[in-house]
């Protein structure tokens, strides 16, 4: 009877313990602030994902560029500054491309079923954005650090993070 008792403990101990978890990317119910470059231009925005994931990006610097708003819904993308919406090309503008490489990214990584590698304590996922290949880090728990997209020269490193319910 002993036996089987000790035996039981043991597979209880064996058995009980879960290892390690997976990590959840978190892209989608965000608010942060990002600094973006896209070759020698530097933008920074304030920005967040709806958990339907609407991303709302709004340029704090440059100045010149202060208030325009960015809002990607799907294919969908909208630019409001002064009053004035309009529906933008943004390959034509350095800010309007980091943003929706950005947003492309952030849409990838809710969508992925692939697990994040990790090297040297970073996890990261990467892979090609139509032509591009990129990396894309986060923290042990998900939430989003950085990105670098080295072939069109447009990076971003998110500050401030936080969860918004």
């Amino acid at each position: 009877m002993k036996k089987i008792i000790c035996l039981g403990m043991l597979l209880v101990f064996l058995c009980g313990c879960k290892g390690k978890q997976p990590v959840q990317l978190v892209g989608k119910s965000l608010s942060f602030v990002i600094d973006l470059t896209c070759y020698n231009e530097q933008f920074q925005c304030e920005g967040n994902v709806s958990k339907d994931g609407v991303l709302k990006l709004r340029v704090l610097y440059p100045e010149d560029l202060a208030d325009l708003t960015l809002t990607f819904e799907g294919e969908n993308v909208t630019a409001e500054y002064m009053g004035l919406s309009y529906t933008p090309d943004c390959g034509k503008m350095p800010v309007g491309c980091a943003a929706s490489v950005l947003y492309r990214l952030l849409r990838q990584s809710w969508q992925t079923e692939q697990l994040p590698k990790q090297e040297k304590k970073q996890l990261y996922i990467e892979g090609n954005d139509g032509e591009y290949w990129y990396r894309f880090f986060f923290s042990p728990v998900g939430y989003p650090l950085s990105f670098e997209v080295p072939g069109c020269g447009i990076s971003g490193v998110f500050q401030n993070i936080t969860l918004i319910p």
